[in-house]
């Protein structure tokens, strides 16, 4: 048996670089710092940093390329990779890099959101109940301060006026999002409609979705897996480009097999159920979602569909 995985948390060196593939594939490079305390022989505390050298193929690196900058702390799991090439003097040389499989920004613009500062700490709890716990927790006080914000807010003021359309058109266009997207009965129009051309769905039990494309295959892909999925909103609160929504949702396998799952695939029509709940902040921009970030009960969801090869 052998093992061939890296796991880093640290920050980017430089600004992505991203080019394509004569098959129109992404290849994204940047270089990213780790940083290494220790005490020197006198006693003195010394710090190292390694540069490592990574390469994001595909939809991931389309993503690096949207949401990562120069400073950027992310968290990456990748392996290790050699390269040989010919230098100047026609010497032989070899290279390693990190061919990254998944990575997760440990930063984010909801960073503005009251309760952003929690949020950022979710992604680098390992534990996942831990971190189911600590997320939620995250959220409802990310929750608490937009309502906090929207009970303190003046209410007899020109601005006020504005900004209260502005909150009643965000959340009327998110519950929209839920009836049409992720209701009984979906409509792929929505997207185009609804969403930002750029737009970012992610959550825990699944790999990201960049994109209207992207996005609408994802849920073509998940309503032929589960027909009678439904996801229904319990409450949106609403502060500025913000719209914080708790939501049950619900749905039976019975179609082809599904491997979208971080966790594992479904052999086709296993006859398995899933009922659990989550909490999704959606970023409005310009009158288009252009970021629906969730957390869901991952690990009820995976015990319920039986994909219990998962490390809890």
């Amino acid at each position: 048996m052998s093992v061939n995985k890296v796991i880093l948390v640290g920050r980017l060196g430089r600004d992505p670089e991203t080019r394509y593939t004569g098959g129109g594939q992404a290849v994204c490079n940047f270089s990213l710092a780790t940083d290494e305390s220790f005490k020197s022989k006198s006693g003195e505390r010394q710090k190292r940093t390694e540069w490592h050298k990574i390469v994001v193929w595909g939809k991931q690196a389309e993503i690096a390329q949207q949401y990562l900058k120069k400073g950027a702390q992310i968290y990456l799991e990748g392996r290790i990779q050699s390269r040989e090439w010919m230098d100047k003097e026609n010497q032989k040389r070899t290279s390693f890099e990190i061919v990254a499989t998944n990575f997760r920004m440990l930063g984010s613009r909801s960073d503005s959101m009251g309760g952003g500062a929690d949020l950022k700490l979710v992604n680098r709890i390992t534990h996942s109940t831990t971190r189911r716990t600590f997320a939620r927790k995250a959220l409802f006080a990310a929750a608490c301060a937009v309502a906090s914000n929207v009970a303190a807010a003046p209410v007899k003021t020109q601005a006020f006026e504005i900004a209260r359309s502005t909150r009643w058109d965000n959340k009327a266009i998110v519950d929209r999002w839920f009836t049409e997207f992720w209701g009984k009965s979906w409509n792929p129009r929505i997207v185009d409609e609804l969403c930002a051309p750029h737009v970012l769905l992610q959550y825990l039990l699944q790999a990201p979705h960049l994109g209207r494309a992207d996005v609408k295959t994802f849920m073509t892909k998940f309503r032929q897996a589960f027909p009678d999925v439904r996801v229904t909103p319990a409450d949106l609160v609403a502060e500025g480009d913000y719209v914080v929504g708790r939501w049950i949702g619900s749905g039976t396998h019975t179609g082809p097999a599904y491997c979208d799952f971080l966790v594992g695939c479904l052999p086709a029509a296993s006859g398995q159920q899933m009922r659990f709940m989550g909490t999704t902040v959606l970023r409005i921009e310009n009158g288009k979602i252009a970021e629906q970030i969730g957390l869901d009960d991952e690990v009820t969801a995976s015990l319920q569909l039986g994909l219990t090869g998962a490390a809890w």
